[in-house]
């Protein structure tokens, strides 16, 4: 089977056993995805040396960004307690108010915060045609409560939004790809978002906010906290 096939059908398969437990194919996806499809070419356009933010032509830049273990920027939510939680309310509504790239139709399309702390990917499912998203921190204040069923002590989390939001468990990680900075990279830059209909997410220097407009369930995910809704 081609990489291309393989990463498509990994895909499938998580969505069709449901995004909890999507860990166990999504470490095939990530072991035969070819490198580009996840930070580069389904996105197009951009360099990884650039300043600006997301422009008229739709091309994506590298910014400086801030720094992933301390400072301002989505590496912190300007404090507060930390941990999680499942609100009751909020905002429902796509939640972007800066420019949009819309990837819809795209299989695959993946992106980091300026930080570099946050990486996320948006899929779609061939089993059902339903986009979702895994977003993953890699410096963060908070653990799950409660720890997901089926987690060891040996896997990690992630944050997960199908047609709900959730936590999941994960035996892989994106991590394994270009972090910020590097050739082929893509970064959300602040006040900007990516696309995959239903689900938008958006970069701010408060966090990572990922939202389906049609459920109107999404999650909310920082370097002190994380919200799922």
């Amino acid at each position: 089977m081609s990489g291309s096939r393989s990463w498509r059908r990994a895909a499938s398969v998580c969505r069709a056993a449901g995004v909890r437990t999507a860990a166990v194919a999504f470490s095939v996806l990530m072991v035969n995805m070819p490198a580009g499809c996840l930070y580069g070419s389904p996105l197009g356009g951009g360099t990884s040396s650039g300043g600006s933010s997301l422009g008229d032509s739709g091309s994506w830049d590298q910014g400086s960004g801030d720094s992933a273990t301390g400072g301002s920027g989505d590496s912190s939510d300007g404090g507060g307690s930390t941990g999680g939680k499942r609100s009751s309310g909020g905002d429902r509504n796509t939640g972007a108010s800066g420019p949009v790239r819309d990837v819809s139709g795209r299989d695959v399309a993946g992106f980091l915060s300026p930080s570099g702390n946050i990486a996320c990917a948006m899929m779609v499912s061939e089993y059902d045609g339903s986009p979702w998203v895994r977003c993953e921190i890699q410096d963060r204040l908070w653990d799950p409560v409660p720890l997901p069923e089926g987690c060891d002590q040996g896997g990690g989390t992630a944050l997960a939004l199908g047609t709900d939001a959730e936590i999941i468990c994960i035996t892989d990680t994106i991590r394994q790809w270009p972090e910020a900075g590097t050739d082929g990279s893509v970064v959300l830059q602040y006040g900007t978002s990516l696309r995959m209909s239903p689900i938008t997410c958006t970069s701010e220097r408060s966090g990572v906010t990922c939202r389906n407009t049609r459920t109107r369930r999404g999650f909310t995910v920082a370097k002190a906290s994380y919200t799922l809704f």
